[in-house]
């Protein structure tokens, strides 16, 4: 039965121009379930003989507890994609896949590389987004009882990224992506990228502030390298998205870093965000406040604001924010750099620039972009929307915005996929692999 479910859901979606992004996707699970329910049917078929009931009984109910498992991951991905089919959630997922294809796509085609399959996006029931690559579990499978299925979904080839359900009534929050998609990007782009940005983040710090900023800063690396990579895609509209998030008083804004914190202090990262505009050329006038903005707001706060040693930490680690921004944006990346690679032109994010001139039109009535077919397009519009939400309006402005962008999102890009599928002869090496790992811990009684 299960295997007629997984075969029945993957015909119809690949026949469904709704899932036309994820037909790469849809074969890397085909091989997987297939090859998976193979291992079962061929150790139920070898419990014939002369066996003790018992023993065939006990061996049984290890081979259903394997089943399980395998349609417990099945559900967990095919739940994902589904959204896609609900009237509520399909034009923003169709928005959202736009958008990550277009932040996705462009520095692998940059490096003129074959990219590995691309994120699939769904919503999820919190405020901020989330990244789910490779070689992570989700959260939501970090039950006991989940423990196995969520060693496959860490170990099968589609990464995911959750979005905030805001994004259907405020679609503006899909920027958010930009960052989710730099998580994944950092770690399929080169093998050794995350730990070159550990190394070149740490490096800047070192040479201006020394080593015991550098440790903090290479723990905080994975996260301020997804703020490089958003601002690269989307300009001042990354900011935004941090800015909304992060608002608090001083207290909150102004801590002291913790072992094992993954982001900076607030404004800490506030700064970095300022500053990896000016490093960019994207940096509008008056805004997003950089590094000296954020350190003369931080002085002018009376002594009793904040708590003495947060602030002393805090202006120092400002101190060498600008230095951080900089080795971010001119990462050197398979023989090019980070700003390079993800295909910038300021140009775009200038006054007068296409991202400002599509922000006045998306609070129009009919209007058009142009153009709308290439590989910015997307994250181009999104960058438009979150400018043209912040000017001053009324709520049928916001109306317009709105249906304008769901309508414009999903016409963005060039034809395509989100990417090729890995090589045939890797997903039957993951497929077997994965395979005969669940039917040996079948046989130890481990997929109960």
């Amino acid at each position: 039965m299960l295997r007629e479910d997984v075969s029945g859901w993957l015909a119809k979606r690949r026949d469904d121009d709704r899932f036309s992004r994820f037909v790469r996707h849809l074969d890397v699970l085909d091989a997987v379930f297939s090859r998976m329910l193979d291992a079962l049917d061929h150790e139920l078929a070898s419990l014939g003989g002369a066996r003790p009931a018992e023993v065939v009984y006990e061996r049984c109910r290890e081979l259903d507890g394997s089943l399980l498992v395998v349609a417990r991951t099945f559900g967990w991905y095919a739940e994902k994609y589904d959204q896609r089919l609900d009237d509520r959630w399909a034009g923003v997922l169709r928005a959202a896949d736009e958008i990550v294809r277009s932040c996705w796509t462009e520095p692998f085609a940059a490096l003129r590389m074959a990219p590995p399959t691309g994120p699939l996006p769904y919503l999820d029931a919190r405020f901020d987004a989330m990244a789910t690559p490779r070689v992570s579990v989700p959260p939501d499978l970090r039950a006991p009882a989940d423990a196995l299925v969520a060693e496959y979904v860490r170990e099968l080839p589609v990464p995911t990224i959750a979005l905030p359900e805001v994004v259907r009534q405020e679609p503006w929050w899909l920027v958010l992506a930009a960052h989710e998609t730099g998580h994944h990007v950092q770690r399929d782009l080169a093998p050794a990228l995350v730990a070159d940005t550990r190394a070149a983040v740490a490096a800047a710090v070192g040479a201006c502030a020394g080593a015991d900023l550098a440790d903090d800063w290479a723990g905080w690396a994975v996260e301020a390298f997804a703020d490089a990579y958003s601002v690269l895609m989307v300009g001042a509209g990354a900011v935004w998205a941090i800015e909304e998030l992060q608002l608090a008083g001083p207290p909150r804004l102004v801590t002291a870093p913790a072992p094992g914190d993954r982001y900076p202090p607030p404004a800490v990262r506030l700064g970095l965000l300022g500053e990896l505009c000016r490093a960019a050329g994207v940096r509008p006038d008056g805004g997003p406040p950089g590094a000296a903005e954020l350190l003369g707001w931080l002085r002018a706060l009376p002594d009793t604001a904040v708590r003495p040693a947060a602030r002393a930490a805090v202006e120092r680690h400002l101190a060498a924010v600008p230095a951080v921004a900089d080795a971010l944006v001119d990462l050197p990346v398979g023989g090019s750099s980070l700003r390079r690679v993800t295909g910038l032109r300021p140009d775009w994010f200038a006054g007068r620039g296409r991202v400002h001139g599509w922000s006045q039109h998306l609070r129009s009535g009919r209007p058009v972009l142009s153009p709308l077919e290439v590989r910015p397009a997307a994250r181009l519009v999104v960058a438009a929307g979150v400018a043209a939400y912040g000017e001053p309006g009324t709520a049928a402005d916001l109306d317009r915005l709105r249906a304008n962008m769901l309508d414009l999102l999903p016409s963005c890009g060039p034809p395509g996929v989100l990417a090729a599928p890995p090589p045939e002869a890797d997903i039957g090496a993951l497929a077997d692999r994965l395979a005969a790992d669940l039917v040996r811990r079948s046989a130890q009684g481990a997929a109960r």
